[in-house]
């Protein structure tokens, strides 16, 4: 799932919550043509990140079901993402949308 067109932290032009329903339809979409397992791919942007998990968590509770999910990011030379947070602000931001 992913990347979008758009960062919030870095591009804007979209809000949290359109962000969040836009990863939700692709979610469901995926999960009702018999997917087993969700990544959200190329994030750049934390705040992406939470979008994309917080709609998959919805999804889950929706269907009564876990749905595997797998985050990848992409990383700058200087040691950042693109929106300039770091690996383990990434860590821990995803850690947290697991609980």
């Amino acid at each position: 799932m992913g990347p979008t067109t758009k960062a919030i932290t870095v591009t804007g032009g979209v809000t949290f919550s359109e962000l969040r329903e836009s990863y939700y339809i692709q979610a469901k979409g995926l999960i009702e043509g018999g997917s087993d397992l969700l990544l959200v791919e190329t994030s750049q942007d934390t705040r992406n990140i939470k979008a994309a998990l917080l709609a998959i968590k919805k999804l889950s509770k929706e269907i009564g079901a876990e749905i595997p999910t797998i985050v990848s990011v992409t990383i700058e030379p200087m040691g950042s993402m693109l929106a300039g947070q770091n690996v383990r602000r990434c860590g821990r931001h995803c850690d947290m949308q697991n609980r």
